[in-house]
């Protein structure tokens, strides 16, 4: 590959979204790699990163809403599990869990809220 999956979530993790689409470019990138870059861009709430990452094909939204819900990451949370996505996250027992886990107090209750009575 001309890209590595290190590489592509160092650069996702940081926010250089020119510096992604520039990688993802360069080459096609395996599914399960951009669903491991897309959990590092969530921990990190990074949007136009996931966007991209979706866009591009990424499909486990589920696994990456539990890493931004652990780290209390309130817009990537809100993001993923919006129904304004063509297919948004919808797993929400494991991330609400880990949110509590974690101490992601917020996370834990807005996802609550969420199973609770849907957007």
């Amino acid at each position: 590959h001309p890209y590595s999956v290190a590489e592509l979530s160092r650069v996702a993790r940081n926010g250089d979204h020119y510096r992604l689409l520039a990688l993802l470019s360069t080459a096609p990138v395996d599914v399960p790699d951009l669903n491991r870059v897309l959990i590092v861009a969530s921990m990190h709430s990074r949007i136009p990163s996931m966007k991209m990452l979706i866009a591009r094909g990424s499909t486990d939204l589920d696994t990456a809403l539990i890493g931004a819900a652990m780290r209390n990451q309130m817009a990537a949370v809100k993001f993923l599990v919006s129904p304004e996505r063509a297919s948004p996250a919808t797993d929400m027992g494991p991330a609400m869990k880990a949110a509590g886990l974690y101490g992601a107090f917020d996370a834990e209750f807005y996802l609550l809220t969420v199973m609770r009575r849907p957007l």
